[in-house]
């Protein structure tokens, strides 16, 4: 049975807009990009702001997004903006002293537009050295130490298809961390050694080999690691 009109969500109570609003990432930067009190009425109750400052945005993979992102983003780099549909268009405008600063990474899979590239700063990163891998897995697989000789091991091989697998798509740190979580998985500890056993090979074709050709030639791509001191290859 219908409500009466005096019962629905509070008769004649006005509704702020506000509450019902949500900032994330580059919006929330433009907001915080300004002083608290500047656009109090247009932040939901729960959204604490205790003083501008510069935040950094990061757009991770953007030659993955629809065309229109970058085209988009045009905008936004020349002048850090946004309007609010639902209160009337209203604006909210970033402090050009604390402009945010925007992170963006592309594997180049698609080409960017010529107008959003020549407002960009470049740098490549270079992939990880085997100091920097052993940091990395360190700090992100729990209880394996970096110089562990499963870890040694692990970036040997992963080193062999990199430089002389000749893949159509080469392993990265991803597949590498992957890989060495499956071997935990399957009951390897921070002291085996992968010269000492064969049936990781598996566990790397499935893992390492991202194509179905390279997996057709995994045999030849597995064979003569040149594994860290220690194991018998």
């Amino acid at each position: 049975m219908p409500l009466p009109a005096s019962r629905r969500r509070g008769a004649g109570a006005s509704i702020d807009p506000a509450q019902f609003i949500r900032y994330h990432g580059l919006g929330e930067a433009i907001i915080r990009a300004s002083e608290p009190e500047r656009y109090r009425d247009r932040l939901p109750r729960d959204f604490t702001h205790d003083g501008k400052r510069r935040s950094v945005v990061l757009i991770d993979e953007i030659d993955k997004a629809s065309r229109d992102v970058p085209n988009n983003l045009l905008q936004v780099m020349e002048r850090p903006r946004f309007t609010i549909a639902e209160m009337g268009h209203a604006e909210i405008v970033a402090d050009d002293a604390f402009r945010p600063i925007l992170i963006l990474t592309s594997n180049s899979e698609k080409t960017l537009p010529d107008a959003f590239l020549r407002r960009c700063v470049y740098y490549h990163m270079p992939f990880p050295d085997e100091p920097t891998l052993r940091d990395i897995i360190a700090n992100r697989i729990v209880g394996l130490p970096a110089d562990a000789g499963l870890v040694s091991d692990a970036i040997a091989l992963l080193g062999r298809l990199r430089e002389r697998g000749r893949l159509r798509k080469p392993p990265g740190t991803a597949e590498l961390l992957t890989f060495i979580l499956t071997l935990r998985d399957n009951g390897l500890g921070p002291a085996d050694r992968l010269g000492d056993r064969d049936d990781w090979q598996r566990w790397a074709r499935l893992n390492l080999l991202k194509t179905k050709e390279d997996q057709e030639q995994a045999n030849a791509h597995l064979a003569g690691i040149d594994w860290p001191p220690g194991v018998e290859g």
